[in-house]
């Protein structure tokens, strides 16, 4: 970001997680951070498609910009929302075999967590990822930004979900 302003870019980071903002000095080179956790509005849809990130683009599409978006889904606990949840719920079989609760990986209203039920959920996340991220090229497309914008997706790591006995980063 700190390259890109000096080159005379617009700069600005939506960021789902605090962590990867002031916190841990990743603000630098930024005009502006929009972080969504201060708020309370932690969701994927709030950084990509909310509407901060939406004006902040109509207001900078005809000059040149850097834009960082930052998810932090999937992640435990995980909690898709509906429909993904119910969808991925119905995969899980009767006889699962039932883990201990963990607040780390399952959310309030899960009763029987199983490594089944958690691999099911976190697919779930990965499937509102997705719908997220499509409905924000969509919408890039209609400002006529998609053909001369470079995008960049990454993501820092995986889950075990169960593999080898452990949850967690891997």
């Amino acid at each position: 970001a700190e390259l890109m302003r000096a080159q005379g870019y617009a700069t600005a980071s939506f960021l789902q997680n605090g962590n990867v903002g002031p916190f841990a000095g990743l603000h630098q080179g930024f005009d502006r951070v929009f972080d969504a956790s201060a708020s309370g509005r932690t969701s994927t849809e709030e950084v990509f498609l909310g509407e901060r990130v939406t004006r902040w683009i109509e207001e900078h599409k005809d000059r040149n910009f850097f834009l960082y978006l930052h998810a932090i889904d999937p992640h435990g606990p995980y909690d898709p929302p509906p429909p993904y949840r119910e969808k991925y719920m119905a995969e899980v079989p009767d006889d699962a075999t039932s883990i201990a609760h963990n607040p780390v990986f399952d959310a309030p209203w899960v009763e029987n967590p199983s490594i089944e039920s958690r691999r099911r959920l976190y697919e779930a996340e990965i499937e509102h990822n997705d719908r997220v991220v499509e409905e924000f090229f969509r919408r890039l497309g209609e400002t006529g930004l998609a053909r001369d914008t470079l995008v960049v997706l990454m993501s820092d790591h995986g889950e075990y979900l169960g593999d080898r006995g452990f949850f967690g980063n891997r």
